[in-house]
């Protein structure tokens, strides 16, 4: 019994909601962002998955952060701007959030059905602002 209401107090956080591994809330920023948009969106879309790579660029789970932060652009006019896929503190300087905001800059609308919403553009932007950390 005792172990039992050690495992519920260990399963909350603060706000007194459940965590754990189902409906928990993202342990991080990037969390959010590669459960809410790359999985929903870019690789579960099979666009960026470990099979299509479009754009030489893999959003799966295992893979997403180690393809983004501060590595350079498949794109070649990104890339001769100087921009990298995600460029820690600078959304601005980064292609992953310039295709969302400003996508005929760069190549093609990310993603192809339609720009995404702002909660989707805010977030991503917020992820990168504040260091794109995992």
């Amino acid at each position: 019994m005792i172990a039992g209401l050690l495992l519920l107090v260990a399963c909350e956080d603060p706000s007194g909601e459940e965590t754990g591994e189902t409906g928990s809330a993202p342990a991080s920023v990037f969390d959010q962002v590669q459960y809410d948009v790359f999985l929903t969106s870019c690789a579960g879309a099979g666009c960026h998955d470990s099979t299509t790579r479009a754009g030489d660029l893999d959003l799966t789970e295992d893979t997403a952060y180690e393809a983004l932060r501060e590595k350079p652009c498949f794109n070649e006019e990104a890339a001769a701007a100087g921009l990298l896929r995600v460029t820690p503190g600078d959304p601005d300087a980064s292609l992953l959030y310039l295709k969302l905001v400003e996508p005929v800059r760069y190549g093609e609308v990310m993603p192809p059905w339609g720009p995404p919403d702002e909660d989707t553009v805010a977030l991503v932007r917020r992820w990168i602002a504040e260091g794109a950390d995992p």
